[in-house]
């Protein structure tokens, strides 16, 4: 009976141990490379995380839980819905002889920086959306496909999703919605980053890595 009660003791020390492991990783890691834009990891208490890019990409939404296993944090954004990364909202025509395409977030907000190659009778249009998520371009042939680009980022472990449309006859207003899930879940479908001190490892294919650095709390002094 004794050792039995010296046994929930030790468990009763071990889990606030292990809550106390895992929340001391709790807070914001910056990206810490020359020239960097400012992407942002953050590991909330509720063993959520946010990831944003930092640029005029803005929020993806790239969102999943997190949990720590050892010396490694796990990123997991879980399985998506649709693995695919845009839909066809509607497609009208306009008066005027420009071609529109818009895209935006499912919440609403336009999707900035989309790259647009349209396939034409006469050879091919490259664009991209502005701050608006939208691209105007001559309607000067036929469209015959409209391939959308998800965001092309520097770094290699981010994958590049591509969507592909048909033109329609008669069509020159396109709207597209983005989804952020497939993305997510390539980025961050059991995503393993190795903690260090106050940095965390994000390692790539063929040994090198980037580093996220965690930043200081609001309100926290520096060192002169």
């Amino acid at each position: 009976m004794r050792a039995w009660w010296i046994f929930c003791a030790a468990l009763a020390g071990a889990a606030p141990a292990a809550f106390a492991a895992a929340d001391s990783l709790v807070g914001d890691y910056v990206l810490d490379a020359p020239g960097a834009s400012g992407a942002r990891l953050t590991l909330k208490p509720d063993a959520r995380f946010e990831f944003v890019r930092g640029d005029i990409v803005g929020d993806l939404g790239l969102r999943g839980g997190w949990r720590r296993e050892g010396d490694e944090v796990v990123l997991d954004a879980g399985r998506p819905a649709s693995f695919e990364p845009f839909s066809l909202r509607s497609q009208s025509r306009a008066p005027g002889e420009l071609l529109e395409v818009r895209v935006d977030f499912p919440d609403g907000r336009p999707a900035p920086g989309i790259r647009v190659r349209l396939e034409t009778e006469t050879g091919p249009v490259e664009g991209a959306t502005d701050e608006n998520g939208t691209l105007l371009v001559p309607l000067q042939a036929v469209v015959h496909e409209i391939v959308l680009v998800h965001y092309q980022f520097p770094e290699r472990h981010f994958p590049t999703l591509v969507g592909r449309f048909a033109g329609r006859a008669g069509k020159n207003r396109y709207h597209f919605r983005l989804n952020p899930e497939p993305f997510s879940h390539a980025v961050f479908g059991g995503r393993r980053l190795r903690v260090d001190d106050d940095r965390l490892i994000w390692p790539h294919e063929g040994g090198d890595h980037s580093i996220y650095q965690r930043a200081p709390e609001a309100g926290a002094k520096t060192p002169s």
